[in-house]
């Protein structure tokens, strides 16, 4: 008996003032999405962002292995590649 009355109560309340509940749950995403627009987009726009590199030195040997290697495999696929096996099926 109780819990009828109260879901009663709830469901009158509920449709003499969803307007007004949907009304306020509109504006709060509102506000929520211009202070999210506002932190994300206007401040980042807003500040200068400085890059915080360092400058890279690479060691010129072993660059130099590195690209001896990469002539060496592509020599040696080449040579695979032009080679022509015997058809072990014929």
């Amino acid at each position: 008996m109780k819990k009828t009355f109260l879901l009663e109560t709830i469901y009158v309340f509920l449709s003499k003032y969803y307007r007004v509940i949907l009304g306020v749950i509109f504006v709060l995403l509102l506000v929520f999405n211009v202070f999210i627009s506002y932190k994300y987009v206007y401040l980042t726009m807003k500040v200068q962002p400085e890059p915080d590199i360092e400058r890279v030195s690479i060691d010129q040997g072993l660059l130099e292995n590195v690209l001896a290697d990469l002539e060496e495999r592509e020599d040696v696929l080449r040579r695979v590649k032009t080679s022509s096996y015997p058809d072990p099926f014929n």
